[in-house]
């Protein structure tokens, strides 16, 4: 059947990457342990004084893979590490890298269903569009849920429930921690072999811990279309209107309801031999506690660009840049541009061992006072594959 189907060729892909080195009883593994070291000219996001210092960041990351059966498996990733500061000690922490999971794949049928927990502790402020003057931000996002995809050849239809809470670990400019219900559904139709197009929907709940902040509900819906155009062109673009609507209870944050249409377009490209890249463009609407802001939401546009380029035997290049402009709204009003750009250089050293150098600035310019900044930062990365 068609979600059999799906299950294998993930399974199939996944067996025969070369990725696994290790195996234990039934379960297949891998680990790479990494050193990176950072100079970062303001590691407080200030928009004067900034200080600097340069970060020491070990760490390891593992996948495993279990084949419960020909159609069903449970798959692991983690990137543990920990970020140590040459001057200031008081910011050493922990960290938990974005894409780490436990996932649990079942196929029925014409059924293809995931189980996820996916977990981050972010400790790099720079990854919100909205901190400044942070020095000390360490935030843990932790997402479990089930998403359904039925395959019914010509029609796929989804239906997802993620379950998020977001806590904040700094020990001195603590942000708001919360919870959200997501409900989502989608409904795509094949147009060919290649491409589909659809309509989607879904809500949301939110829930703050601090009982002083309004609660709210986010619901909305629109289309999609992805199409892979060539083998080297691929789509995927979507569509629609979102409302938030703050729920009475509190004292801070929004009172009346906001609605506002969203949109993302990605672009994926393989130019020639050399160049591949991708664009992603678009408008985001992120509720506040998501973010670790007081009742605020945020409404931004975004552009990023993404290239690698392979000009040099057994060495890569990859080239970034970002632009966003953007609004907080609620019991605090702001309005920021932010902008960067990223340079990163990988050698291959051994079969198992790379290197690589980076270069990374970014500007934030803000209608509030002291709330931009400007950093650069370059950072030492090596890599050795067990």
């Amino acid at each position: 059947m068609a979600g059999e189907a799906a299950a294998d060729a993930r399974q199939k892909a996944a067996s025969t990457l070369g990725y696994y080195n290790l195996k234990l009883g039934p379960t297949a593994w891998t680990f790479t342990g990494a050193l990176g070291i950072e100079y970062n000219d303001n590691v407080d996001y200030q928009e004067v004084d900034p200080d600097a210092d340069v970060i020491l960041r070990p760490q390891m990351d593992t996948r495993m893979w279990w084949p419960i059966t020909d159609k069903n498996s449970l798959n692991l990733a983690v990137g543990l590490g920990y970020a140590l500061y040459g001057c200031r000690s008081d910011l050493d922490r922990l960290y938990v890298a974005p894409g780490s999971e436990i996932a649990f794949d079942l196929a029925v049928k014409d059924f293809l269903i995931n189980v996820h927990d996916r977990f981050s502790i972010t400790e790099d402020a720079y990854q919100n569009p909205a901190v400044t003057r942070q020095a000390d931000y360490s935030r843990l996002e932790n997402v479990v849920g089930v998403t359904a995809n039925w395959d019914l050849n010509q029609l796929l239809l989804t239906l997802g429930y993620d379950h998020a809470d977001y806590l904040s670990l700094s020990d001195t400019l603590r942000q708001t921690d919360g919870r959200t219900e997501v409900v989502f559904t989608r409904a795509g139709l094949a147009l060919s072999k290649q491409s589909r197009l659809g309509l989607e929907a879904g809500s949301g709940f939110i829930d703050y811990t601090d009982a002083s902040l309004n609660d709210g509900i986010q619901y909305g819906g629109g289309g999609f279309y992805q199409a892979q155009l060539s083998r080297y062109l691929s789509v995927n673009a979507r569509a629609g209107y979102t409302i938030y609507s703050p729920q009475s209870g509190g004292t801070v944050g929004l009172t009346e309801d906001q609605g506002a249409f969203y949109g993302q377009f990605t672009l994926h490209h393989r130019v020639n031999k050399v160049l591949t890249y991708a664009l992603v463009g678009g408008r985001m609407i992120q509720t506040g506690v998501q973010l670790g802001l007081y009742g605020q939401n945020l409404d931004y546009y975004f552009l990023r660009w993404s290239a690698s380029w392979n000009v040099m035997r057994k060495m890569t290049l990859s080239t970034a840049c970002f632009f966003e402009e953007g609004t907080q709204t609620g019991s605090f009003e702001e309005d920021f541009t932010r902008w960067g750009l990223e340079i990163n250089l990988g050698r291959l050293i051994t079969q198992k061992l790379t290197a690589g150098l980076g270069y990374r600035f970014m500007n934030r310019d803000s209608s509030q006072p002291l709330r931009g900044y400007t950093i650069n930062s370059i950072f030492l990365n090596c890599a050795y594959r067990f």
